[in-house]
């Protein structure tokens, strides 16, 4: 198998993101390297969110191994309390990644907007009761001259969550706390995909 890096000096990140007119109170930005990322309409009329709750669709550019962190911003008339909590989770290429709670008391004044940061994931260690914190970053895509039309279907599959940064918001109740359950870790970090997949 011949193995290739894709050309790929900036990839577009289709992404639950920015402000959504008829939910107030409520953004989601995405910082690279520490700067906030600039956001971009969807190229194609046909990308547009499924029917369901309000959302929102734009991409941005990134490159292999920038670090990224998904920010949740409350506007201070946003008021939320524990049995008004907002449920803040991010998905990563089609994966569940982490998840947080955003909660205030309507009586705490606060002069300046509340943020949330989902920067990392909690993983599996390979020593027996530990864990390990992982930073989001972007990885680099290899492709593979590959003919075994599984492997291409299997790709192609991938391929479509892939570059994917999806944040779901809900209102819920915080209820009893419970023992995080480490994720298991990817094998490799890196992508490698069959050619015919991405096209």
């Amino acid at each position: 198998q011949n193995h290739r890096q894709s050309p790929t000096p900036s990839l577009c990140v289709a992404s639950t993101m920015a402000v959504i007119t008829n939910v107030p109170g409520i953004s989601i930005t995405v910082h690279i390297n520490g700067e906030v990322a600039q956001e971009y309409p969807p190229l194609d009329p046909t990308d547009e969110c499924t029917p369901g709750p309000p959302s929102n669709i734009c991409y941005i550019e990134s490159k292999s191994n920038q670090s990224f962190l998904v920010r949740l911003t409350l506007s201070q008339e946003r008021t939320t309390s524990e049995a008004n909590a907002i449920l803040f989770t991010v998905f990563i290429d089609g994966m569940f990644a982490r998840g947080k709670f955003a909660d205030r008391h309507s009586t705490c004044q606060l002069s300046s907007p509340m943020t949330v940061d989902i920067k990392d994931q909690i993983i599996q260690s390979d020593v027996a009761g530990h864990c390990i914190r992982r930073s989001f970053s972007f990885s680099p895509v290899s492709l593979v001259e590959e003919t075994t039309q599984a492997t291409v279907e299997r790709d192609s599959k991938r391929a479509k969550s892939l570059g994917c940064i999806e944040v779901n918001l809900a209102t819920c109740k915080r209820g009893a706390t419970r023992v995080l359950q480490p994720l298991a870790p990817r094998r490799n970090s890196d992508f490698v995909l069959a050619e015919k997949a991405m096209k």
